[in-house]
């Protein structure tokens, strides 16, 4: 039984630490990047994401969406990462992993799973995924079409000021 106990302390002590770690190679990661040492960024924050930093996973994958900085292009990689954050629950990540399986950008097009993440996204507040959501449901793409429910969601996005809401509503005309 001790001996136990001394290898579950063990594993929580490396645990402990190897959080530790992730979040001293994320500010590694943003202090190079701050003095445009994009190379040596790019190496502390994917060791961080690799860690399971939240964080530094959405700065990887959005090193990939964009290219350059030393870093080339790669829609699948930059889905696989958003992807990874938003399932720990970061609402921008889950805004966006929801626009990569509508739009099939590094991932195979799926409407619903685009929902879903929005679900997930505007249940956390994230009002890019309320209106993309409202207007899921608005032209029942991924969900089943309820316009009442969709211009809810839309509305309660553009009141909180987001802008693409505030466009979608002039364009359905309201």
């Amino acid at each position: 039984m001790k001996k136990l106990l001394t290898i579950f302390a063990a594993m929580l002590i490396a645990t402990a630490a190897m959080a530790q770690t992730a979040e001293e190679n994320f500010q590694k990661g943003s202090e190079a990047y701050k003095v445009k040492n994009y190379k040596e960024a790019f190496t502390y924050l994917l060791k961080a994401a690799e860690q399971g930093l939240g964080k530094a996973q959405v700065c990887v994958a959005l090193f990939y969406q964009n290219g350059g900085l030393g870093v080339e292009k790669n829609n699948k990689k930059y889905a696989e990462w958003i992807e990874k954050a938003a399932a720990q629950g970061i609402p921008m990540a889950q805004a966006r992993i929801g626009v990569c399986y509508c739009d099939g950008d590094g991932v195979e097009k799926n409407v619903t799973k685009a929902a879903e993440w929005w679900q997930k996204g505007a249940d956390n507040g994230d009002t890019d995924s309320q209106c993309m959501l409202g207007l899921c449901y608005y032209e029942g793409q991924g969900v089943p079409k309820n316009t009442e429910k969709g211009l809810e969601l839309i509305r309660k996005s553009a009141n909180q000021g987001n802008e693409h809401a505030k466009e979608a509503l002039k364009k359905l005309g309201y």
